[in-house]
């Protein structure tokens, strides 16, 4: 019963660590995306997603910075999700 109860205290701390890092890369991502640092910006928005998977607004940001770099053709794959 201990052993179960640690475990499921470790699993809610290591939860807890990614939400706050994936948090602060977001955070830093969409910074870097508002001062025109697109290159950075997509660097950062690519590790948003290794961290979270289910962070699909980096892609919106992905290609968005795209176009701003004016990379029209990254800019569609990554804003329709498949090449074309």
């Amino acid at each position: 019963m201990k052993s179960s109860l640690n475990a499921m205290l470790a699993a809610m701390v290591l939860t807890a660590s990614v939400v706050s890092v994936s948090a602060q890369d977001w955070n830093h991502a969409v910074s870097l995306f508002n001062q025109k640092q697109y290159r950075p910006a997509i660097r950062e928005f690519h590790a948003v997603l290794n961290a979270n998977a289910e962070a699909w607004q980096s892609w919106y940001y992905i290609g968005a910075s795209h176009f701003q770099l004016e990379s029209y053709d990254d800019s569609k794959i990554h804003q329709s999700g498949r090449k074309g």
